[in-house]
Parts: structure tokens; sequence; C-alpha cells
């Protein structure tokens, strides 16, 4: 195992992925290493400290303030311990749209980018938008929120849960990343269809960002992959941040990943609506390689 040496090793670990794309489950696991710690949430309050007026989370390295970047960086120290040689795993689903501010923060950062299949995460991700309050993890969350976003995350929670009341579709008014042009989108597709244009939209912008940058900043895992080869895709990944481990580490760390939910989507979507999904985003699908081995009529 060749280990170069890294400078700034205290950077942190930026996990990039469209939500429900196994965000989650990747930091976990990662963050299993004992060099590594983890922040428990997406913290998208965080990122977007001193800039709540702004409705959508595309934010420009231009619209990056020194308060905002002193923040950020201060809330990040709090999870190393005062330990110079520990990183903090990081995922919050927003950056996919906003790699460029996030590396304006961290310029010495490494990006781990995660793809899954788009259909499968557009049905996931439309079971999120229709799902009740998770009052437990939005008290966990609360701990970790600066006193500033509160009143603003506060009322945005709760117009958001209001309208699921009344909505026609039980949904959230928002959930995961928020688009720029969300609103216009909700008004036009159905929840599916925005759920895979949310997909497309997080993928694309975090490939076309990241491919500018040289290999050692950046590496790319699929979801399959993890879950069906996860001694493999770990190593791999241990490698790339250049920390050192065992087959016995790595194998304990593989049991953190259970359960696959791949294809899930054939059993819940029927063909009208696979259909309009792949309208939009059979395209990316191709890019990607999801379609090569089973390809679908439209």
């Amino acid at each position: 195992m060749n280990l170069k040496k890294l400078d700034n090793t205290h950077e942190p670990i930026i996990i990039l992925g469209a939500a429900r794309s196994g965000t989650k489950i990747l930091r976990d696991t990662i963050a299993a290493h004992p060099l590594l710690v983890p922040i428990p949430y997406d913290v998208n309050f965080v990122w977007k400290y001193g800039l709540y007026d702004i409705k959508h989370d595309e934010l420009s390295p231009d619209e990056l303030t020194k308060r905002g970047n002193k923040f950020i960086h201060h809330f990040f120290s709090n999870f190393h311990q005062n330990r110079s040689n520990i990183r903090v795993v990081e995922k919050t689903v927003s950056n996919t749209v906003r790699v460029d501010f996030v590396h304006k923060v961290f310029p010495n950062c490494q990006f781990i980018h995660i793809i899954r299949d788009g259909r499968d995460v557009a049905v996931s991700s439309m079971k999120q938008w229709q799902a009740p309050l998770n009052r437990k993890m939005v008290l966990n969350k609360l701990k970790y929120f600066p006193i500033k976003a509160l009143p603003n995350y506060a009322l945005q929670y709760a117009l958001s849960y209001f309208f699921r009341i009344i909505s026609r579709e039980k949904r959230v008014l928002t959930w995961g990343v928020v688009l720029r042009d969300l609103e216009e989108l909700l008004d036009r597709y159905s929840l599916l269809e925005v759920c895979g244009i949310q997909w497309q939209r997080c993928v694309t912008s975090s490939i076309n960002t990241l491919k500018y940058m040289n290999d050692d900043k950046k590496i790319e895992v699929r979801y399959e992959s993890l879950v069906e080869n996860p001694t493999y895709e770990i190593q791999r990944l241990l490698e790339f941040l250049n920390l050192k481990y065992s087959k016995e580490m790595i194998t304990n760390m593989a049991q953190k990943i259970r359960s696959s939910d791949i294809n899930k989507w054939e059993k819940t979507v029927n063909v009208i609506e696979l259909r309009q999904l792949m309208l939009l985003i059979q395209n990316t699908m191709n890019h990607l390689g999801y379609l090569e081995a089973k390809h679908i009529e439209i």
C-alpha cells in the first residue's frame, strides 16, 4: 500500500451525493476509522451561515463571506477533539450543487462522490417528501444550530410540515436540495419527476465541477458497488484518503453495510410513471452506465 504524505491532514473529507444516494451509510462506514470523526447530521444551516436570505442551495464562491467562512471553520474545529491528526467527515447533500463554494472554504479537503441509480433515488426521495416530521432528528439537530439560524429554520420547518397537511400530494413544502427553480418544477412535474430532476442536477453539477480537480482531490464510488462489495470499496477509499488499515478493520467497517435496496424502483413504479421519469433522466442514466445492461424503452 503506497501512502503519500498529505499536507493539512486535519482538512475535512466531504462526501457529495444526491439525497438518498447512500451518503449517510458511507459517512458512518468510513468514519469508523479511528482517525476520522463524523459530523452526525447534514448541516446546511452551517454552510449557509449569513446567507439565509438566499432561498436556494446553489451558492457560488463569490457569495462566501469572511464571517461565514470563519463560522464554518469554527464549527468543523469543534469535532477535531483537539487532535491534529483527526479528520472530520461531513456530508450535506446540498453541497452537490455548490462544490466550488465548499472548495473555497476548504481548499485542501478531499471529495468522495457517491452515485446511485436515479430511479432508486427518485423513489426513495419521494417517500421522504411525504414522510411525517421526524421530531427526534429535529431535536438532535437543534443541538448544533447557531442561535442566528434558529428563527429562520424553525419557521421553515413549521411552514413545510403545515403544507403537508393541506397538500394534495401529502408532501412537505421542500425537501432535499433546494434548486433555484424548485417551485416551478413542483408546479410543472409530478413529485416523482421532481425527485428525478433533483438527482440529475446534483449528480451532473458535482461531476462537472470535480472533473477539473486533480485525482488526489476526488474519488467516485457507486452505491451499488459499495453494498455489493463493501470490503473492496472501503479499502479503495481508505487508500485514497491515505489512511492505514488492517483486514480486520475493513471487515468490521463493512459490517455497517447490511442492506442494498438495489432496483427497488421495479416494485414501486408503474410503466407510465417510469416513462415520464426516464424522459427527464435517461441521458444522465446512460452517461453513468446504468442502462447498458437493461435498456428502457420510453
